[in-house]
């Protein structure tokens, strides 16, 4: 899980979860791009 905070005000501003089915390389390198993605776009979204 990871949490998206505004540090200057101290909100969360969204919460990220992925589900890793399996634990072999590729999967995890899925599961990391796809967490990525979602930050990188949450970013953008709450950017002030």
């Amino acid at each position: 899980m990871v949490n998206l905070v505004n540090v200057k005000t101290k909100s969360l501003l969204a919460r990220y979860e992925i589900e890793l089915k399996g634990s072999h390389r590729k999967v995890t390198e899925r599961g990391i791009k796809a967490i990525t993605k979602k930050i990188k776009n949450g970013i953008e979204q709450y950017k002030l």
